[in-house]
């Protein structure tokens, strides 16, 4: 009895720590940024943890003005499309693993695809701007079939663990005796099973694809009317160094959409992915 009362006071002392370490790592540098968007830049320098003293909405109106509405177009329309493309084909050629998994040409395409996993980002950095380049891809069409690709090997991998552990054949057997076809037993049964696994998909990608900036930086660089906003971010913190402001202005608008929908679907991507893992 008393090791259980002891060992209860240690999970509660752990997880009281990991949340003050949580709210230090998370919460402060939030508050900081969130109080400097109202701030002038004197104020920032005098005392940076000081709370405004009064709400400067000069900020943001100087960074709508510098066409932020622009480049978060740009982000919202490359993200969306991008999710859409990968949550429509990605699916498709999981669940064709999936239900032929004994054939060899299957399990070939299975692991080339799973090999993505294993090789770093800079390594194949160079050529593929290069073969973007000669393809002329060098455009928010290029990028988001490039997002696509990449996103191919994790997405798959998540997919198929899920589709093994949650969707059974006997449900798919059902629909073919009812005169369905492989494509219409994928639209009616399947893909409507992918609910969870999809959200997780959808968060996790959209938040990969809005965060990104090397990427957008590697094919988009030259022309920023096609700028994201990571890139819009980059370049106007190096043309305003000691405008802190504004700066702060442009993350609290770059982070909020985002911070939405993660909150919104967060217990989605832990569902999703704990469904895929245990069989």
């Amino acid at each position: 009895m008393k090791n259980n009362k002891k060992n209860v006071k240690i999970n509660a002392l752990t997880y009281i720590i990991l949340i003050i370490g949580a709210l230090c790592l998370i919460c402060i540098p939030i508050y900081l940024t969130l109080i400097g968007s109202f701030k002038t830049g004197q104020e920032t320098i005098a005392n940076f943890f000081s709370f405004p003293k009064h709400l400067l909405t000069q900020n943001y109106k100087t960074v709508f003005s510098s066409g932020f509405s622009g480049y978060f177009l740009n982000s919202v329309e490359m993200t969306v499309l991008s999710v859409i493309l990968i949550v429509l084909f990605v699916p498709l050629g999981s669940y064709a693993i999936v239900r032929n998994k004994s054939s060899k040409f299957f399990k070939v395409i299975h692991y080339v695809c799973l090999l993505g996993l294993f090789v770093p980002f800079q390594v194949f950095m160079l050529p593929l701007t290069t073969v973007a380049a000669r393809l002329h891809a060098m455009n928010k069409l290029g990028l988001i079939f490039i997002y696509v690709a990449l996103a191919v090997p994790q997405t798959m991998f998540l997919y198929i663990g899920y589709m093994k552990a949650n969707l059974p054949i006997e449900l798919e057997e059902a629909a073919a005796i009812d005169g369905c076809g492989k494509l219409k037993t994928y639209v009616s049964v399947v893909f409507p099973l992918l609910k969870p696994i999809n959200a997780t998909i959808i968060i996790l990608n959209a938040l990969w694809i809005w965060n990104d900036f090397l990427l957008p930086f590697l094919i988009l660089g030259g022309d920023n009317a096609q700028w994201t906003i990571p890139l819009f971010q980059y370049n106007y913190v190096s043309a305003n160094q000691m405008n802190y402001g504004p700066m702060f202005a442009l993350y609290i608008a770059s982070m909020v959409p985002i911070i939405i929908v993660y909150m919104v679907f967060q217990r989605n991507i832990i569902g999703g992915i704990t469904a895929g893992s245990i069989k």
